[in-house]
């Protein structure tokens, strides 16, 4: 992940005008993650990248049905509003693409 933000910002800033949207979408739950870790550490470390490397308004887009399940989701989304990107409904939810 870190390789691939270097990368495109060497990208953006070889081409100046060239404007690119960054988003991350199913904020803030997509998949799950390895035992050692927790999704506000996963965010915290993606956030720190952005800002690290000067990434503007990155926009995470949220599914709501994550944060209705288990709404201790909320604090990734706190966390990514304190670092002052912005936040979008991506969805609802997902429907899944095996039972439809």
């Amino acid at each position: 992940m870190k390789a691939f933000l270097i990368i495109l910002l060497i990208s953006i800033s070889a081409h100046a005008k060239t404007k690119v949207a960054i988003t991350v979408d199913d904020l803030p739950k997509h998949s799950e993650i390895p035992s050692y870790t927790s999704r506000i550490e996963v965010a915290r470390k993606i956030l720190e990248a952005l800002k690290k490397n000067s990434v503007p308004e990155v926009y995470g887009f949220i599914n709501a049905e994550s944060v209705e399940r288990d709404p201790s989701l909320v604090e990734v989304l706190k966390l990514w509003t304190s670092y002052s990107y912005p936040l979008g409904n991506h969805t609802y939810s997902h429907q899944d693409l095996n039972k439809i």
